[in-house]
């Protein structure tokens, strides 16, 4: 849903923050508990259409982790900046 109206282009703006925001620390904390106790086996699935992959392989799962937590941070930044300019441009809209 792309909207004109900037109150609710900064709703929808805010709701989006705030997904992004709990899959990044869920990611930094999955990095985090697993730096804690390396003894955990880490698995991994990704699906695409019909086929499936699965791994075990803990070094590259948590590479996977830190590259995800990285791009979701990158993406959360983003999205903080478009709240940023809608917000400055609803503030110069009002007397």
């Amino acid at each position: 849903m792309n909207t004109q109206n900037p109150f609710d282009r900064l709703e929808q703006l805010v709701e989006q923050r705030k997904v992004l925001q709990a899959r990044t620390d869920q990611l930094f904390m999955m990095n985090q508990a697993y730096l804690i106790d390396n003894d955990t086996t880490l698995t991994i699935t990704i699906e695409a259409q019909n086929a499936i992959f699965k791994g075990r392989h803990n070094p590259i799962i948590r590479s996977v982790l830190k590259h995800l937590h990285s791009e979701y941070e990158k993406r959360l930044k983003r999205k903080e900046e478009k709240i940023k300019q809608v917000t400055h441009l609803l503030n110069e809209q009002t007397p």
